[in-house]
């Protein structure tokens, strides 16, 4: 009879620990998604704004697009001729945590030109995150473009 109540009260024990357990990691998982919601909007708003110093602190240091800009050519990249004007927004974030890594799709609605052309259109954007003593950084990019127009500057 001992032993019987001894195993219940450990089964007991041990499922009331790893219910405890459960809300943790749910309220990490949101954590490590806001987190990578609010580095995407500070990485879109910093490249509408021309700041390679913002984007430079959520790129890790082996950064690269995929097969194109290193890390140092992108971030030289950042700052183009001044007579461009780039606005983008945000459509839609859709965040996939695989322990410290993330896959992060962005759909992004965007604008640029000067006064000859406008080039409008939406990114396609798949970003890879490695969370690194509790920051997460980007590692790997790649975009595809959808729906691009290009007109000619209206006087």
């Amino acid at each position: 009879m001992k032993i019987t109540l001894m195993i219940l009260w450990l089964v007991v024990v041990s499922v009331a620990a790893a219910e405890t357990q459960f809300p943790t990691l749910a309220q990490s998982s949101r954590n490590a998604e806001q987190q990578l919601r609010n580095a995407i909007m500070t990485w879109t708003d910093a490249e509408t704004r021309n700041d390679a110093t913002a984007i430079d602190k959520l790129l890790a240091p082996e950064f690269s697009f995929l097969g194109g800009s290193s890390r140092s050519q992108y971030l030289q990249e950042v700052v183009p001729d001044k007579s461009v004007r780039y606005s983008a927004t945000v459509d839609d974030i859709r965040i996939e945590l695989y322990g410290e890594m993330a896959l992060v799709t962005t759909l992004e609605s965007v604008k640029g030109g000067n006064d000859e052309k406008v080039v409008q259109g939406k990114l396609l954007i798949l970003t890879v995150w490695m969370n690194r003593g509790g920051r997460w950084l980007c590692v790997k990019a790649c975009f595809k473009t959808v729906d691009v127009k290009i007109d000619k500057a209206q006087p």
